[in-house]
């Protein structure tokens, strides 16, 4: 908080009010109060002492008396940055951010050339979106102080208005707008004015909204481009030559990369990409196309590729540490090899020896089944078959036998995942099963007291996924058995796990996950506080537990919840404002729409409409009186869903799974979790129309008699509107998602 005052007697004043900022950044309230009045008695008129005492009391939960005091300072038209900053933050603590551009537009129509003052007015506007009004502000500013940054905060506002503005639907005013900008950034080049990294970015971001890829590869050649310090050139230019689809240019830069730096995974598939690109292009003698006026030096066939790829592996094996990019790479281009319909075996032999010769160099590393399982799908099932058994025997150890070192035990644990990703669990009869999660328990006990005994509480033990995958047996056995002892018995499996490592997630959200299908919700809250979700994970992970507790019963338990998440959810809002105005501060316009999407994507969430509607809900079941009838309708009344832009934010990814289904996609791609968006999004609609209809009886009840009938005709649209939901709803798809697969989420159906 700010505490410089401009005032004649600026240093006596600070002094005085030094307390006053001392106790409120402290939290103690009481105090800020006590000091305000004694400041105010000696020194009635003092702006920045009365702004104080309106954040004071706003504070305390005093509002109105709070409301006065701003009402009675603004008609003042104050000036000094001290006081417009308190009153700003009480207004932003109020969530009346317009307010604060009126503020600030006051006080720089009273003191015109006030570079501060203008410059809190631009950043005013970007508070709360307006494009327009953000030129014309730093339009005005760049008069009274030409400098580049007000410049380039001028562009950046076109070219929002381009982007989100009334370019957004219109492509005519986005060309012009953009045309606007491009120009703009032009004549600053052209007055030999460009002298930033950070104006040259700009410039680059308006070429790419324009796509002049051209361009934006010749300023990089340029003299401009040696200003970007920060930018890896050569990766910049590989972007915008996959823009410009000259295959030739990006074969030639990834070999260039990759002779330097062979591990980067990115740029392999861009390398394999472009290798198939030319060859096609070659095979169909495609010599009009300028992108490939000279092959000499590519790599156009697979053949060519394949040798680089080993190259590249025989001038790393003398490293110490094996790196896996080129490695990954022969499974690629065995991929582009099929995809293209021509046989691997010719150019890179057995592909199934392949994966056994990678498992031998990196199956001990956790990332290992995470490689290999994208590229299952290039075998048969005969060959998932015979990966798992050879894989088995690679690892050396049998049914009575222990791994002997920590290594040979990620061995065989990778082994065990990669078996059960190439399907080996599925059909298993049930003491086949029951043989496996003994033997996987044993095994985990075995690796907790051989290997994760003295690990500090932090680390996940090594041999917990040996547990995890015993649950995962476990489903599979209640599945089968249409019973919950096994259920049961994982646990208490996954309980001991946690004890012995109480960092491991994992089996925390399992346990969440179990507990739920078993209806205990008080052991699924126990565990799902250990997990100390926050922030962000609020709505990515939200669905694991608080989208589960609407059918709970369990009031106290959702209350607590639903408040968290949405307290969340508007804060997020409000705060990421400020990193807006600390893009345009430092000049990171590149950064601005990743925010600005970050904060509509957290808007439009799916899993915050539906805690919006489920508090109403609950607060509907304990509304007991007229006043609560009426807190309930301002609560209705503020519900508003933006339905075309509503998003999943679920992250499905962070269950553990070795299921076969999931071996070549995520799990947030599968048909049947965009079906469940679906049916929520139904399912939402209905209920949110329930409220409606709830708001539009009270309406009628409050009308009078002669706006009785209007009310009434708008109740009738409201129903008539949910029941063709309703109608909708029954003729959908709403066979239930199969339950056959572990970690899909439960619906809220």
């Amino acid at each position: 908080m700010s505490r410089h005052v401009q005032n004649p007697d600026s240093s006596i004043i600070e002094r005085r009010l030094r307390p006053i900022y001392d106790w409120l950044d402290s939290g103690n309230n009481k105090k800020a109060l006590q000091e305000c009045e004694k400041v105010l008695k000696k020194n009635l008129n003092l702006q920045c002492g009365k702004a104080l005492k309106a954040l004071t009391l706003l504070r305390m939960g005093r509002d109105q008396e709070c409301i006065t005091i701003l009402d009675n300072l603004t008609s003042e038209k104050p000036t000094d940055d001290a006081t417009l900053q308190v009153i700003s933050l009480c207004y932003r603590e109020m969530e009346q951010i317009d307010k604060i551009c009126k503020l600030y537009e006051t006080a720089v129509k009273l003191d015109p050339t006030n570079e501060e003052l203008h410059t809190h007015l631009f950043m005013s506007y970007v508070k709360i979106g307006d494009f327009k009004l953000q030129q014309q502000s730093a339009m005005a500013l760049y008069k009274q102080k030409p400098k580049n940054p007000y410049y380039c905060w001028i562009v950046m506002s076109i070219i929002l208005q381009a982007t989100r503005g009334e370019g957004e639907t219109d492509e005519s005013k986005r060309k012009v707008l953009l045309s606007l900008a491009e120009r703009m950034m032009t004549k600053l080049v052209d007055d030999n004015k460009m002298d930033a990294e950070q104006e040259v970015q700009l410039y680059i971001l308006v070429l790419k909204l324009l796509e002049k890829y051209e361009e934006v590869l010749h300023l990089l050649d340029g003299p401009l481009g040696e200003k970007l310090q920060s930018a890896n050139i050569i990766h910049l230019k590989l972007d915008y030559y996959l823009k410009l689809e000259n295959w030739g240019k990006v074969n030639e830069t990834c070999k260039f990369i990759l002779n330097e730096s062979f591990d980067r995974w990115a740029v392999w598939k861009h390398y394999i990409k472009s290798v198939f690109k030319l060859y096609t292009s070659n095979s169909n003698a495609d010599t009009a196309n300028s992108n490939l006026k000279s092959l000499d030096g590519l790599d156009n066939t697979p053949e060519k590729c394949h040798e680089f790829i080993c190259g590249i592996i025989e001038s790393g094996s003398d490293n110490a540490f094996l790196l896996r990019g080129p490695y990954l790479a022969r499974f690629e281009l065995c991929f582009k090899l099929q995809e293209h319909r021509f046989k691997c075996d010719d150019l890179l032999g057995d592909v199934l020896q392949l994966f056994v010769e990678y498992f031998r160099l990196f199956g001990h590393k956790p990332c290992c089944v995470l490689d290999l399982k994208i590229y299952l799908n290039l075998l048969s099932a005969d060959q998932k078959s015979e990966l798992g058994i050879r894989l088995m025997k690679e690892v050396g150890i049998g049914p009575t036998s222990v791994p002997q070192t920590a290594d040979q035990m990620q061995l065989h644990i990778g082994a065990l995942q990669l078996s059960r990703l190439c399907g080996a669990h599925r059909n298993l009869s049930k003491d086949h099963l029951q043989a496996m999660m003994t033997a996987l328990v044993l095994h985990y006990q075995h690796g907790y007291q051989t290997y994760g005994k003295e690990l500090p509480s932090t680390d996940i033990g090594p041999a917990d996924n040996y547990a995890l995958m015993a649950v995962h047996v476990m489903y599979d056995l209640s599945k089968t058995e249409n019973g919950i002892q096994y259920l049961v018995a994982a646990i208490a499996l996954l309980s001991n796990l946690i004890r012995n490592s109480p960092s491991n997630f994992h089996a925390k959200l399992l346990v969440v996950k179990i507990y739920h299908m078993l209806g205990d919700v008080i052991g699924a809250n126990n565990i799902f506080y250990s997990l100390d979700i926050k922030h962000i994970q609020l709505d990515s992970l939200g669905y694991i537990h608080c989208g589960q507790l609407a059918t709970t019963g369990m009031f106290s338990i959702c209350s607590v919840h639903y408040d968290t998440t949405i307290k969340f959810f508007s804060s997020n809002y409000k705060d990421s404002t400020e990193h807006l105005t600390f893009c345009y501060k430092f000049g990171s316009f590149f950064k601005l729409d990743e925010f600005m999407d970050f904060r509509e994507r957290m808007n439009n969430s799916l899993h915050y409409a539906t805690v919006l509607v489920d508090r109403v809900m609950l607060n509907l079941m304990d509304c007991s009186s007229v006043t609560g009838l009426n807190n309930l309708y301002i609560s209705i009344s503020e519900l508003r869903i933006n339905w075309t832009k509503l998003r999943d934010n679920k992250d499905l990814g962070i269950y553990v799974t070795w299921d076969p289904e999931f071996a070549e996609r995520p799990v947030d791609q599968t048909e049947e979790i965009q079906r469940l968006f679906e049916q929520d999004m139904k399912f939402l609609k209905l209920r949110v129309y329930v409220l409606y209809c709830i708001k539009g009886t009270i309406e009628v009840s409050k009308s009078l008699d002669g706006l009785k009938t209007a009310s009434l005709e708008a109740l009738k649209r409201t129903l008539k509107d949910w029941k063709e939901l309703e109608e909708d709803a029954r003729n959908s798809d709403l066979e239930p998602i199969p339950d056959v697969i572990f970690p899909k989420p439960s619906g809220n159906v």
